[in-house]
């Protein structure tokens, strides 16, 4: 009974690893901008249950060179593969904002074929003028094995 119980275990340990391993965070870039402020890119895998399905999302992080978050858009997508093909069946974007002085002009995310594409324009006010307006596009994709990038 010790031997079944350890094993078991042993299979459980070795099944959540894997899992872990298969949906760590990809370690992203960082773009570096003229003023000091930076953006930092990451894509996650998210578990599914459905056998040949796979989501993920794409997050794109607006800091001040101060390391303040000062807004976040995030692309989330789902895709159908099949060793041969891949296709996007949903895509949505959101975006946070965490200074008063920035604000969401329109956002928007479509399906394209094996990729979903995300819009967003966001613009910044300083005393209510404006400062910048900047639109944005994210694209996340799915290749025929369910690898998401």
């Amino acid at each position: 009974m010790r031997r079944m119980t350890s094993t078991i275990l042993a299979v459980l340990v070795l099944f959540c690893s894997v899992s872990a391993v298969a949906y760590a965070d990809n370690p992203g870039e960082t773009i570096r901008l003229e003023n000091g402020d930076y953006i930092e890119v990451t894509v996650r895998a998210l578990p599914v249950r459905a056998a040949e399905t796979k989501s993920g999302a794409k997050n794109y992080s607006y800091y001040y060179a101060d390391d303040t978050l000062a807004w976040q858009a995030v692309l989330s997508a789902t895709f159908t593969y099949n060793g041969t093909s891949s296709s996007c069946t949903s895509a949505s974007c959101s975006v946070s904002v965490y200074d008063n002085d920035w604000y969401v002009v329109s956002k928007s995310a479509v399906k394209d074929g094996d990729t979903a594409v995300a819009k967003f324009m966001m613009e910044y006010k300083s005393l209510g003028v404006t400062m910048s307006k900047d639109t944005y596009r994210l694209t996340l994709s799915c290749d025929k094995n369910g690898n998401v990038s």
